[in-house]
């Protein structure tokens, strides 16, 4: 009997030894900046209002990352108030696209990058907004 429970102690210790094992898999790192750029009219003066990106609105905008395929969503970012981000993703190929770009009207080219193990990719991230609905164009 006691061998039986030494058994299955030992067989516990190593099930929890390989889960620990599993996540500690190398990962490595996804970091970038948003940029956000709101289309106007044509300038009249100098007195024109410029909008810009008030601190914390870059949550508006947030980011997802997609299996290469593009069939898979992996993570989802919230840029910080500067449009900073900043994730550990395991080695692979991906896409980073904004979160409902087409329904929100955004302009954005979605990127495709690669993480290596231990490696951190830099991805910079533009977003044109105030583009004009095709009906309201006069």
């Amino acid at each position: 009997m006691f061998l039986k429970s030494q058994f299955f102690v030992c067989l516990g210790l190593l099930a929890i030894g390989r889960a620990i094992a599993d996540s500690s898999a190398p990962t490595g790192w996804l970091e970038g900046r948003l940029r956000v750029v709101f289309l106007r009219g044509v300038d009249t003066g100098d007195e024109m209002p410029r909008r810009t990106v008030a601190p914390g609105s870059y949550a508006e905008y947030p980011l997802i990352v997609l299996t290469a395929d593009r069939k898979q969503q992996v993570a989802r970012l919230i840029p910080d108030d500067s449009g900073r981000y900043r994730a550990a993703v395991q080695p692979g190929n991906y896409v980073i696209d904004v979160q409902d770009r087409v329904r929100k009207r955004l302009e954005v080219s979605a990127q495709p990058f690669t993480i290596a193990a231990n490696q951190t990719a830099h991805v910079d991230i533009t977003v044109i907004t105030g583009l004009l609905d095709p009906g309201s164009a006069q």
